[in-house]
């Protein structure tokens, strides 16, 4: 598929088109369809009854989107007149009532910036982001399918539905943004859903404790908040997203924070390529918030603080030797904290001060003082800046969540972990827990960078492992067929 952008040029790609059908199926018929230049996802919720009468309640707009999914929905849909709203709302009625629909149902199409729309599709059912046509409604759509099953009429006229305010739907998944949105798995070690603000509404299915698997779909829940217009619902879909915290496996949460907090998206700049588009900023590395998670991380394992409370601050310790404050006869001592990234090792050194620490990292020294308020929070004081944190731990792996986002660190093990990434750096490991669905390669095959190795499946997405280099198999670990969890090797590289 390309673009053109005159006839001439038309007329030239319809002859080569029909050249290569005529010559592949011996037809030169070809299908045309047209191009749409940053277009808009927007569907409008239909219902219909056995008594023949069929109303819409309004339009979606379902623009944002990764890998062709839905992850941001908002009713109703912005930059929309009133003609172009009713037209939608007509031709949608118009294709339920033409097949005799009966139920709820979605009719999906693309919008063009000149307000041109197209049809692309119609869900039979209730979909996932049905619950901001509930808020902006009041209607229980759930309900009303269950009476219309039941034969009885729709319970309200198309002129007795209204719009009121505005709604957004954020959906929560257990996924990798910044390994293009790869499915996750793990078990839930913490999770704490936002403030119970008026207008907040989560829809999920999880707790605590849970284990997300890779055999279904990876979404964990459904943020939805209203407010009285876009940019109030917007506040409120930050704050939520900001208290919303899940740690024991990667998750969206910090990416739909990023996302929703951009100029663009506050106004309503979206299409269906908008994340695409914003891809530079939504992904970029915030130093300044990195160097601070990892200064929370390196607080937190402070010896000093291990009491979780103030306690271990009112007791004097029984002798000098008992005392963990790293206190030396003339000389203040110095604590060497190590923490490990997905792509480095950083180091941060601590000395204590009359008042808290001083911590020095990439170059900067900070005053930190602080207190676990739980077992779980810890409240940080950052030279002047005073933050409240989740750190959980897992053996040799310390998550935080802070500032609306999650940071995963490796405490170093001095004796084994060094060979061992040594060792594994030539060979291929699973990047998600998932199954293994194809296996193209076989002991001793020679293989050239970018050639796929093994394909895992997992939550309704397949991933291509490919060789960085070239090198020889030597040795392959599992079947097609066979589970894997993130991190194990699948086949071990000979390099020359």
């Amino acid at each position: 598929m390309r673009r053109v952008d005159s006839a001439d040029e038309f007329g030239a790609a319809l002859t080569s088109a029909r050249r290569e059908a005529r010559a592949a199926f011996g037809d030169d018929r070809v299908l045309l369809e047209r191009y749409l230049d940053r277009p808009r996802h927007v569907e409008i919720q239909v219902f219909a009854d056995s008594h023949g009468n069929v109303i819409h309640l309004h339009e979606r707009d379902c623009s944002i989107q990764r890998r062709h999914q839905k992850i941001v929905e908002e009713a109703p849909a912005p930059g929309l007149d009133d003609d172009l709203r009713q037209r939608m709302g007509a031709a949608a009625v118009d294709c339920a009532r033409t097949i005799d629909y009966v139920g709820a149902g979605t009719v999906e199409f693309l919008l063009d910036a000149d307000g041109k729309f197209f049809f692309m599709e119609m869900n039979t059912r209730l979909q996932v982001e049905h619950p901001v046509t509930e808020m902006i409604t009041g209607v229980d759509l759930v309900e009303w399918q269950l009476r219309v099953a039941a034969g009885e009429p729709l319970p309200s006229a198309q002129t007795e539905i209204g719009c009121d305010g505005h709604a957004f739907e954020a959906r929560i998944y257990a996924e990798a943004p910044a390994r293009d949105f790869m499915p996750a798995a793990g078990r839930i070690r913490y999770l704490a859903l936002p403030d119970g603000e008026p207008g907040v509404r989560v829809d999920t299915g999880v707790r605590e404790g849970d284990t997300i698997g890779t055999h279904y779909d990876p979404m964990i829940a459904k943020l939805i908040v209203h407010g009285s217009d876009r940019e109030s619902a917007l506040g409120r879909l930050r704050r939520a997203l900001r208290q919303y915290r899940i740690l024991g496996l990667d998750t969206n949460l910090g990416f739909l924070l990023d996302l929703v907090s951009l100029p663009a998206f506050a106004a309503a700049e979206v299409d269906t390529g908008f994340i695409g588009r914003h891809r530079d900023v939504l992904f970029a590395t915030d130093a300044e918030s990195q160097r601070l998670a990892r200064v929370v991380a390196a607080a937190a394992l402070l010896p000093a603080l291990d009491d979780r409370g103030e306690a271990m601050q009112a007791q004097m310790p029984a002798s000098p030797w008992d005392a963990r404050d790293h206190w030396r006869l003339n000389l203040a001592g110095t604590q060497r904290v190590l923490l490990d990234t997905t792509d480095a090792r950083h180091e941060i050194l601590i000395r204590p001060l009359d008042d808290g620490w001083q911590f020095e990292h990439d170059g900067v020294l900070q005053r930190v003082a602080g207190r676990w308020l739980d077992a779980t929070r810890l409240r940080v004081d950052v030279d002047a800046r005073r933050i409240e944190v989740v750190v959980v731990r897992d053996g040799e792996t310390l998550e935080i969540a802070v500032d609306g986002h999650a940071h995963r660190f490796e405490i170093p093990d001095f004796e084994h972990r060094d060979d061992e990434l040594a060792g594994d750096a030539a060979h291929a490991t699973a990047p998600m827990t998932g199954t293994v669905v194809a296996l193209p390669v076989a002991v001793g095959d020679t293989v050239e960078p970018g050639d796929t190795l093994v394909v895992i499946e997992a939550m309704k997405m397949e991933h291509a492992v490919t060789a960085r280099s070239a090198a020889r198999v030597g040795d392959i670990r599992f079947a097609v067929g066979d589970p894997v969890d993130e991190g194990e090797i699948l086949l071990r590289l000979e390099v020359d």
